[in-house]
């Protein structure tokens, strides 16, 4: 603040901050990525500064919200700050592809603790979407008041992973690993073709061939045999976000 001469301790997106008293880095070497959390992290985000994400980030193809998802990356991922335009910023994942992201979206407040995928059963959040037979249905809704498909996935899973943002089924469907039909094992994500092209439905395998989902046409959370007629003949694919 006295090197800026600022007198409240509020700052504003946009805004450029002086800094004082740092040691130069010998020549050759670069810093370590910032983990870009808290107020007053804008000093980092200059063109060239390496990040890291402070939670799953939706990057865009392009600086607008209509553009599409060119990846979904995970808490902790390197990115590299390559340009700036209005409140977009524009990152380099790992795999050297360019993207766009919201500012506010690097600015967010302190991570969510990681819980490694490895720690969470598959069992262990069958348990956990039993607990929600019942739920009504309420589109968009994500939490034990109501939900949608999406938001099922999310109030399950955010328990013990919360990390996991709150995205839609088409976005889940990019995460994790594909797993093949006779490979399901519980915990897995199942996927549907129904309102709309492309993995509009998710649901949660829960074993013996069933799944639980938030269903719009019985209006709350129930278990569905995956050879339902209906369900069998859209079905897409499935995915697994815990490690074998």
């Amino acid at each position: 603040m006295e090197i800026n001469g600022l007198r409240s301790d509020r700052i504003h997106a946009g805004q450029s901050l002086r800094l004082s008293g740092r040691t130069p880095l010998p020549a050759g070497t670069r810093a370590a990525p910032v983990l870009a959390t808290g107020i007053g992290i804008e000093a980092t985000l200059e063109v060239g500064a390496e990040i890291l994400a402070p939670h799953p980030l939706r990057v865009r193809r392009g600086p607008k919200s209509y553009h599409t998802t060119l990846a979904i990356v995970a808490q902790g991922t390197p990115l590299r700050v390559l340009a700036a335009d209005g409140r977009w910023t524009q990152v380099q994942l790992p795999d050297g592809e360019a993207g766009w992201v919201t500012s506010n979206d690097l600015h967010a407040g302190p991570p969510l603790p990681a819980v490694e995928p490895a720690a969470i059963h598959g069992a262990d959040i069958v348990r956990e979407a039993m607990r929600y037979l019942g739920t009504p249905y309420i589109w968009g809704g994500g939490s034990a008041r109501g939900v949608d498909c999406s938001g099922f996935v999310y109030v399950v899973f955010s328990n013990r992973m919360p990390q996991l943002a709150r995205l839609r089924s088409v976005d889940y469907f990019q995460m994790g690993v594909p797993v093949d039909r006779a490979n399901l094992r519980p915990g897995d994500l199942v996927f549907f073709t129904t309102y709309a092209p492309g993995p509009s439905h998710v649901g949660i395998y829960a074993g013996d061939g069933r799944f639980i989902q938030a269903s719009s046409g019985a209006r709350r959370v129930v278990i569905t045999p995956l050879d339902d007629a209906y369900y069998a003949a859209r079905y897409l694919g499935a995915r697994r976000l815990l490690a074998p």
